[in-house]
């Protein structure tokens, strides 16, 4: 599969053309505007080596800090917070927003009302970087596998 976060180079497909970045809908994760609303998606048999953009850094709420593992993907619609890290740094969500979501190995959406508040992300230049989130129970959880009726697979 391509990502847009982890590829080095703009790939253009023969036969298509390019169009103008996607306007991102601040509501809702999964919705993008597109001026022709074309949507691609293709896979490649090209692989590289995947590094994620991964750093620890102090969250800052309130005057309350702690000191955070993060994730970065450059082209997320949204930044996500644990309830586990909200209450530790006692946040008072701002609002509440309904988002569709899709997760993977999921059949269909499901609808969820989510809390948002807004945090401080120290840099390493001591400045304080203010980010809108959203607040889930859990980010990600193990995939597990289990074949109950193995006879009964196509």
């Amino acid at each position: 599969m391509h990502h847009t976060s982890i590829c080095k180079a703009k790939e253009i497909i023969p036969g298509t053309t390019v169009t103008p970045e996607p306007t991102i809908q601040q509501s809702a994760i999964n919705e993008v505007e597109t001026p022709n609303e074309t949507r691609v998606m293709y896979s490649s048999q090209q692989s590289h080596n995947i590094l994620l953009k991964t750093a620890t850094a102090p969250v800052v709420y309130n005057d309350q800090e702690v000191e955070c593992n993060i994730l970065f993907d450059k082209r997320a619609q949204r930044s996500l917070l644990t309830q586990k890290l909200a209450d530790k740094l006692e946040i008072k969500p701002t609002e509440k927003v309904s988002i569709q979501l899709f997760a993977f190995g999921d059949l269909s959406q499901k609808d969820c009302n989510l809390d948002t508040a807004t945090i401080q992300l120290q840099t390493d230049t001591g400045e304080n970087m203010v980010i809108s989130t959203l607040i889930f129970q859990e980010i990600a959880v193990p995939i597990h596998n289990s074949i109950s009726q193995a006879g009964a697979l196509p």
